[in-house]
């Protein structure tokens, strides 16, 4: 799988996301095991880069700030609070 290229854009985030959502729906996942791998490996590329981290962090920040559901789409929020609850970040909307 790519990785997402965390920016400080939610948009791009979300259109890379769903990007990735749509490629594994493709390959058989169904919907919410596609949600699960896109996280799990978002999250496995964060623990293994701390400025990633840090760019999601941020990130998550946009997402409060921005009314996320209506933005940036109910499928790729899910994956985000994923990627977050997997880390332990805390992300409130």
């Amino acid at each position: 799988m790519n990785y997402i290229n965390i920016s400080e854009d939610l948009s791009e985030a979300a259109t890379q996301i769903e990007e990735f959502l749509e490629q594994l729906e493709n390959q058989g996942y169904n919907h919410q095991a596609a949600q699960q791998k896109v996280a799990k490996d978002w999250a496995n590329e964060v623990q293994n880069n701390p400025r990633v981290k840090g760019k999601l962090v941020k990130l998550g920040q946009s997402i409060r700030d921005a009314a996320a559901s209506a933005v940036i789409g109910e499928a790729t929020l899910n994956v985000i609070k994923l990627v977050f609850a997997s880390l332990g970040i805390p992300l409130s909307f």
